[in-house]
């Protein structure tokens, strides 16, 4: 049996992000069709164990700073990062580039060291909220080079439209797992990278509003800084504000968690309440795991949560409509329990594992997916 293809994707990640959980999925859902490594910077803490099903390779990477002299070296740092990352699939007989965002610039510029196969570069980011005067750059350069654009949800391709970019929509699949135990109590987690933007701030606030009439209640944050120091600033100022607060108790600013579903387990209601989100697996991992959501009207969550049916969806920032999707999961443990099922059966049905490996056999040119009577792969 001639040996399954390769496909390299690409990250350039130092810490775990839901990006680099992403394509690990997809290497999941995909591996009986095509083998799978993944590139992380040499500089990563991510360990090879914890994604066991590709390879982890590490690449000398190119790293961009808010300094004069960073962005100085940026240009030629990343024709060399570019140089590296050919290379390596010139070792590696590696005909398939997947570029995990169109940020990273390293992908398209394989193209000026030879590489002539696939690229395939995901859209994950909105641009006109990341890179400045740098994104239409990185955008129109990564599409020029690529073989395909891919975005994750419909808000992010109506985006790119604005900035005359096709994108074909494909939705990162529901993943695979266990309904998390009934909730044991009134918690309320929100999983999210301490970030400004992210909104751990605002659900402090709003959680205060109804802390002293729900003295049961608990708000758990966790989430890691990406070893950024404006995060990390970010974080001390989220405890500061738990403790001007009196939520001391009551709220706890918690690390990054490996595996979500230890913290998920028991929980009543899990929070999103980002400025900007172009998907959010977060919403879907909880969702998929039978958790009412309160997310905001920001993007990807509304393509996730229905509204009254698997939870709340609320204006970005306003504090009250927060505190009062609060109020009402609360005040009724019963129904937003039956919300968090419902939820479950939602985005099983949307976002489908089969439709996702058809979509990115199709992308790649892997050998056709074959498909059983009930629609299921075999």
């Amino acid at each position: 049996m001639p040996a399954k293809p390769l496909i390299v994707i690409y990250t350039g990640a130092v810490e775990v992000t839901g990006a680099m959980i992403a394509a690990y999925r997809q290497a999941i859902a995909l591996k009986d069709d095509a083998r799978f490594a993944i590139v992380v910077s040499d500089r990563a803490s991510i360990r090879a164990e914890d994604f066991p099903e590709v390879s982890l390779l590490r690449l000398p990477l190119a790293r961009v700073a808010r300094t004069a002299r960073s962005l100085l070296g940026y240009p030629l740092g990343t024709l060399r990062s570019a140089r590296r990352l050919a290379r390596l699939l010139s070792e590696l007989g590696c005909t398939r580039l997947q570029v995990n965002d169109f940020y990273l610039l390293e992908g398209a510029l394989t193209r000026l060291f030879g590489f002539r196969g696939t690229i395939v570069t995901w859209v994950r980011i909105d641009p006109s909220r990341y890179g400045g005067l740098l994104a239409s750059v990185w955008l129109r350069t990564a599409a020029a080079a690529s073989s395909s654009v891919v975005t994750v949800s419909r808000f992010m391709q109506q985006r790119l439209h604005e900035w005359s970019t096709k994108a074909e929509l494909v939705y990162d699949p529901c993943p695979d797992l266990p309904l998390a135990t009934p909730p044991a109590g009134k918690r309320l987690v929100f999983i999210g990278n301490y970030s400004a933007g992210k909104g751990q701030d605002v659900a402090i606030r709003a959680f205060a509003a109804v802390a002293s009439r729900a003295a049961d209640a608990r708000l758990e944050l966790y989430g890691s800084d990406l070893a950024l120091e404006r995060n990390r600033q970010y974080r001390r100022s989220l405890v500061e504000l738990v403790n001007e607060l009196g939520l001391v108790g009551q709220v706890v600013v918690g690390d990054f968690m490996p595996e979500p579903g230890d913290v998920l387990d028991g929980t009543l209601v899990a929070l999103n309440l980002s400025e900007s989100e172009s998907f959010s697996l977060t919403c879907q991992e909880a969702s998929a795991r039978g958790v009412a959501v309160i997310a905001t009207r920001c993007g990807g969550p509304e393509e996730i949560v229905h509204h009254g049916e698997s939870g709340w969806l609320v204006p970005v920032g306003d504090s009250t409509a927060i505190t009062e999707a609060m109020r009402a999961a609360l005040a009724d443990p019963h129904r937003t329990h039956r919300m968090g099922q419902a939820g479950a059966k939602l985005v099983r049905k949307r976002f489908s594992p089969t439709i996702f490996r058809k979509q990115i056999t199709r992308l790649f040119n892997l050998a056709p997916v074959a498909v059983g009577n009930d629609g299921a792969s075999t």
